[in-house]
């Protein structure tokens, strides 16, 4: 806003022409301090650094199955040589994108297609199996997995003991919050992003629940930490020790391979950010676009080496986010109306931005329900562990 209070004009909310968007890390700067801008810096790296630790784990679960290792053979046991051919592949595309000669991001939009194309047909796939099997429980199976909703066992309908590993899930799956400002700014009509990412939000969110939904009704307990997985054994109905049809088999390896492919595109980018900021940090011999990208790609690789449960990944990554997508916004909003206040009087409440969230309440209801859900899934995925390992205390601690 230009002008000053008192002047007799009202605010002036419109954009100069010198900016489109302002990133994140500039409002923490200008309205909360430079420790907050480094508070913000440091959640999104960790964040990128989860995700790309992550991306190794999808990797080397999904090359498991698309390669055909006898599910007798675990790839959290021994990933080593999965673990080398990713590091072979994901290594070289980092070097190019921090080159400036292998960018993924063209890829995007058509990778962005495809998944979608394949959740729907996951999802059509799973709700044709449930009312198959619902109309004719003595027909094939459209998948060879054993059922265990069918073997005698009742699941609960609702297992709010899985809260603390879904939450910090959908948390990962839905952060946006640091994107905006790019997004707004590429974007061919900006004053349409609002409408546009609510819509991609709401979309994404009404697929992977109903994907959740009926994945978790049809599998029960069989449901594979990556649901993809549970398509390896995708049968098309083929009777029992009859060869599936090939239109079966292609969609089984289309569904199960796509994680690859999308994790393969997405490591670069990750890459990318994190390269970005540590490059300034590094020697000057060292400081260059490529050494920095081997220097961030190299961590994630190494630990999945070690920790390759999908599951527990997920979860960290949505800690790691709990900052983007409550604390910091909470925070911004709150200093930048007391700001626009302070300037404006009480004509700077009211923004051409401000909704029914732009108030003092729902800024202290995000952060109460960020700090509970926080506290919550550090307990149960960091805390309680280290405890029980350090007391020899029981699970159930």
């Amino acid at each position: 806003a230009r002008g000053a209070k008192g002047c007799g004009a009202g605010p002036d909310w419109s954009t100069p022409a010198d900016i489109s968007a302002l990133e994140v890390a500039q409002l923490c700067t200008l309205f909360l301090g430079w420790r907050s801008r480094a508070a913000w810096i440091g959640a999104v790296c960790s964040l990128h650094l989860a995700a790309m630790w992550t991306c190794c784990a999808i990797w080397v679960a999904t090359a498991h199955a698309s390669l055909g290792y006898p599910p007798s053979l675990d790839p959290t046991a021994s990933p080593g040589p999965l673990l080398a051919l990713c590091a072979s592949v994901l290594l070289p595309l980092c070097a190019l994108q921090a080159r400036g000669s292998g960018s993924t991001a063209h890829v995007q939009g058509q990778l962005a297609v495809a998944t979608l194309g394949t959740l729907l047909l996951m999802v059509a796939t799973l709700a044709s199996a449930l009312a198959l099997a619902a109309a004719d429980p003595s027909a094939p199976r459209l998948f060879a997995s054993p059922r265990t909703r069918h073997s005698g066992s009742v699941q609960p309908l609702v297992d709010l003991q899985g809260y603390s590993g879904a939450l910090p899930t959908f948390l990962f799956s839905h952060i946006v919050q640091q994107s905006v400002p790019s997004l707004r700014r590429a974007a061919a009509a900006p004053e349409a992003t609002r409408a546009a990412l609510s819509g991609a939000l709401a979309a994404c969110c009404a697929l992977y629940l109903l994907l959740g939904c009926l994945a978790a009704s049809y599998f029960g307990p069989d449901t594979a930490p990556l649901v993809t997985l549970n398509f390896e054994l995708f049968t098309g109905g083929a009777p029992a020790g009859t060869a599936r049809p090939l239109w079966a088999r292609v969609v089984a390896g289309w569904v199960t391979l796509l994680p690859l492919l999308t994790t393969t595109a997405a490591f670069p980018l990750f890459n990318g950010v994190l390269a970005a900021n540590l490059v300034h940090a590094l020697p000057p011999k060292l400081a260059t676009p490529t050494v920095a990208a081997a220097l961030c790609a190299l961590p994630p690789l190494l630990l999945t080496g070690a920790v390759t449960d999908t599951t527990f990944l997920f979860q960290l990554c949505g800690l790691s986010g709990f900052a983007i997508v409550f604390f910091v916004p909470a925070a911004l909003q709150h200093a930048s109306l007391r700001a626009s206040v302070a300037r404006w009087g009480e004509a700077g409440r009211d923004t051409p931005h401000s909704t029914c969230f732009s108030g003092a309440r729902p800024v202290l209801a995000v952060v109460a329900l960020g700090g509970a859900a926080f506290a919550q899934n550090a307990w149960t995925l960091l805390l309680r562990p280290l405890l029980a390992s350090l007391v020899g205390a029981a699970p159930g601690l």
